[in-house]
């Protein structure tokens, strides 16, 4: 998984043969050396890897807009920048108007992209604010408060659970235990409600509700008993294949199913907790090799990268 240089967002779109024509321009006035070599780097890094057709989306839409804001920051001209942000928007434009004038960023780096855009070009940055202005107004905006209920439903108790000893890794709190008796029922209307919503829209991705509340029915799922799992996993794939839903709920929904069955996982998302050892372990996997490429396929980074956010420096044995 590359690094990225600029800010986490958008764009995809089949490559144009970028790789063998970046331009690169020159370093302008007033510009820190620094900040164009980064810049320069992006630029080039976004382009090849702009080759690749396998490109799972999330990269896509990060080296998409690497591409323009890179240029954006090398002050090229404005039909230059104008053509990647048209692009950007073309195909995602849910990300970049969710990353500069939603909170779900928390404000601070979307806040950023829109100054800088704005003393690049005040029209482009009017425009780019008139074009998010009819894309959120086309949301189903009745959908979304519903999303939000069922998203607090389903997230809130799990944070204090985190907190406290969630009793599904070995937590022994009293409170915590009543906490998750009272989750599971939280879980069982919220089970109800998804499947009312999902006759009535199918699966309510990013062009009904925005990237923002697109994965709230893929959270309730996931936490649903398996014949729900394995009654909705096509929707899912479905969902995923037309970028309505990020690709890792394709790979992190048939783990699930498949552990809840006594399978071996695939991609290598699920932990389990090792009572002896009272700590989290990684569930066994069907086949190790080459487990980064199938990994990266589905959007997700290299497993040992995964690991080590858990503190897990060794892979269970079977």
């Amino acid at each position: 998984m590359h690094k990225l240089f600029l800010v986490l967002i958008f764009g995809s779109l089949p490559f144009w043969g970028i790789a063998q024509s970046i331009w690169i321009p020159a370093k302008p006035p007033g510009l820190s050396q620094e900040l164009y070599q980064d810049s320069e780097t992006g630029l080039k890094i976004a382009a090849r890897q702009l080759s690749d057709k396998g490109l799972p989306f999330i990269d896509q839409k990060i080296d998409r807009f690497n591409l323009f804001f890179s240029y954006a920051k090398l002050q090229a001209p404005l039909d230059t920048v104008a053509k990647y942000m048209n692009l950007v928007f073309l195909y995602h434009p849910d990300f970049v108007c969710e990353y500069m004038f939603t909170t779900q960023y928390s404000g601070s780096e979307g806040k950023f992209v829109q100054g800088f855009i704005r003393r690049y070009d005040s029209t482009l940055y009017h425009n780019t604010r008139l074009r998010c202005a009819g894309l959120f107004a086309s949301y189903d905006s009745v959908l979304i408060r519903q999303l939000d209920t069922i998203r607090a439903a389903d997230q809130d108790i799990r944070g204090k659970l985190d907190a406290q000893g969630n009793p599904q890794f070995g937590g022994r709190n009293a409170s915590a235990n009543a906490l998750w008796r009272q989750q599971l029922q939280r879980d069982s209307i919220n089970q109800r409600k998804m499947e009312q919503i999902f006759f009535r829209y199918g699966y309510p991705g990013r062009q009904l509700v925005g990237s923002n509340h697109a994965g709230v029915l893929f959270s309730v799922l996931q936490h649903a008993p398996l014949s729900l799992q394995e009654k909705y996993l096509y929707l899912i794939q479905a969902a995923a294949e037309k970028d309505q839903l990020d690709q890792q709920s394709v790979a992190y929904l048939t783990d699930r199913i498949r552990m809840a069955k006594g399978l071996k996982q695939r991609y290598g998302t699920q932990l389990v907790f090792n009572p002896q050892k009272e700590a989290l372990e990684l569930y066994p996997i069907e086949n190790m090799t080459g487990i980064d490429a199938l990994r990266r396929s589905a959007g997700l980074g290299p497993l040992h990268e995964y690991l080590q956010q858990y503190g897990i420096k060794e892979i269970r044995k079977e």
